[in-house]
């Protein structure tokens, strides 16, 4: 997209049920949006726009530039979408309005499957303590190669790669509330969540 301030995609002959969906996956290039939002829009029971029973939420992120961002938040993170099963829009905005470039790619829903022997057995992460106050312990089996912090409106707060199997993330800054916590161990991610108190 050049010049983009939205663009909308509808399904509203085909609405999507993703009540079974763990998590919303795009990926996404631009060499000068400074905020990138989505938004999915449930047209509810009566399949129509503003019939009484439309549910939404945006989330919005501040994507690196000059650099594919592959974007992944749980769908608890759109807390507003009170009903998933008739999802009939799905809305992207971009800061600056109007003279935004953006290349958007792989965008799906998911649900972690078991496929093989080795995803029958996921791996095991441990979080602790919960609720937190400043340090946020997490523990694997092998190396832990991702971790991304999420506030409620799934905004990416902390974004690290510890290669350890302990790490101890400090969360000091991070005002209290309700935080998604996704880490990655040899490539599956685990999603948690956690209160700040």
């Amino acid at each position: 997209y050049s010049g983009l301030d939205f663009v909308g995609i509808e399904m509203i002959t085909k609405r999507l049920n993703i009540t079974a969906m763990d998590s919303f996956e795009f990926d996404l290039w631009t060499p000068n949006s400074t905020t990138f939002k989505f938004k999915l829009v449930d047209f509810g029971a009566d399949t129509s726009y503003g019939g009484g029973d439309d549910k939404e939420h945006e989330l919005s992120i501040t994507p690196s530039l000059n650099g594919w961002n592959h974007i992944s938040v749980p769908i608890s993170a759109f807390t507003g979408l009170t009903t998933k099963a008739n999802i009939a829009q799905l809305i992207f905005a971009s800061v600056p309005s109007g003279s935004s470039i953006v290349y958007i790619d792989n965008v799906l829903f998911s649900k972690k499957m078991q496929t093989s022997l080795s995803s029958a057995f996921p791996e095991r992460v441990g979080i602790h303590p919960n609720p937190v106050n400043n340090i946020l312990n997490i523990n694997a089996e092998h190396k832990i190669q991702r971790i991304v912090i999420y506030n409620s409106m799934g905004q990416v707060v902390l974004n690290s790669s510890p290669e350890t199997l302990h790490p101890v993330i400090q969360l000091t800054d991070l005002p209290n509330g309700v935080y998604f916590v996704q880490v990655t161990v040899n490539g599956v991610d685990t999603f948690s969540k956690i209160s700040k108190e």
